[in-house]
């Protein structure tokens, strides 16, 4: 069971949560991809040990933070007191009330979270962490960086790529299969513009390569 996770974690809880985080929280330090899947191990292997279940960041969990208000660490903290505190005043109690939670409200919050994450896509071809360089100047609002224009081939390759990542997961309910299926088509493309690179280079080459009788005759 641990093996089959691992790619799920590692996407939803590490990669996702970090760029997510970036497109979130841009005025805030960015989580690496490195930091986050030590602590997802640091607590998994720590916990293990006082009967602790699995735990992860996720993806989801940040973007329905957010979306009902939550906008630094401090919100975390807390969260965990309040959770800590109702473990140990109500206890096992708290199943009752958790099993008559309305479900049409969880469904709402729920939806909200989705639409939270669907909503990071409309960012993809503007406001995404790769779109940013760093410039040889401070740029406005000194960030020191510029963000790098998509021209509309781009555009359309990058929404298609996001596509096909997408229809992955949901048809075979599988991250992996998304994902791979997304690095193909990502890396497809980056395939055809090398060979047309190399075609347009070959294609300069003979024309240079052909035009050595002189322009002017004596």
């Amino acid at each position: 069971m641990g093996i089959a996770q691992l790619p799920l974690t590692t996407l939803n809880s590490v990669i996702a949560a970090s760029a997510l985080a970036a497109d979130l929280l841009p005025d805030l330090p960015t989580p690496s991809v490195g930091a986050l899947g030590v602590s997802v191990a640091v607590m998994n292997l720590t916990g293990c040990w006082f009967g602790a279940m699995p735990v992860c960041h996720g993806a989801g969990g940040l973007a329905a933070q957010y979306r009902f208000g939550a906008r630094s660490g401090a919100s975390i903290i807390l969260l965990g007191v309040a959770k800590a505190l109702l473990g140990v005043l109500f206890g096992e109690s708290l199943l009752d009330l958790l099993r008559a939670f309305p479900r049409a409200l969880l469904g709402i919050m729920v939806l909200a979270a989705g639409l939270e994450l669907a909503r990071v896509g409309q960012t993809l071809n503007y406001g995404a962490p790769d779109l940013w360089e760093d410039a040889a100047v401070a740029a406005t609002a000194g960030t020191g960086k510029k963000r790098r224009k998509v021209s509309e081939e781009e555009r359309s390759r990058r929404w298609t790529v996001m596509l096909v990542t997408t229809a992955g997961i949901l048809a075979f309910k599988n991250d992996a299969v998304g994902f791979v299926a997304g690095m193909l088509c990502h890396y497809a493309y980056s395939v055809t513009e090398w060979a047309e690179r190399k075609a347009a280079e070959m294609r300069r080459r003979g024309r240079r390569g052909g035009e050595r009788a002189p322009l002017l005759r004596s």
